[in-house]
């Protein structure tokens, strides 16, 4: 009897995943916003503690300065790598060369 015939056919948590069907762009469309995401997260946090190390507690409208600008930043790197992304970004881009 080999080890194969022996298991029992328990519980398979991936099972219904096999009978999904994804095609391939949607799968890498889930892992490039998943990355973008995961980015974004460690950019604002990393950016908010090294300007509220600066700053201190300045606020505004009870917000933090480190916060609003934390949030802007993150507005502009996102909008660059949007653009990388889209056929906007691309056509600008040969039309400069």
């Amino acid at each position: 009897m080999s080890f194969s015939s022996s298991r029992s056919s328990g519980f398979n948590p991936f099972q219904k995943l096999t009978r999904i069907k994804l095609r391939p762009i949607a799968f890498l469309g889930m892992i490039i916003l998943t990355a973008l995401v995961a980015f974004e997260m460690f950019n604002f946090t990393t950016t908010e503690y090294a300007l509220n190390d600066l700053l201190g507690n300045l606020k505004f409208a009870g917000i933090l300065w480190s916060t609003i600008l934390s949030i802007a930043f993150c507005g502009i790197d996102f909008a660059g790598i949007a653009r990388l992304f889209t056929q906007i970004g691309r056509a600008s881009c040969r039309e400069r060369v």
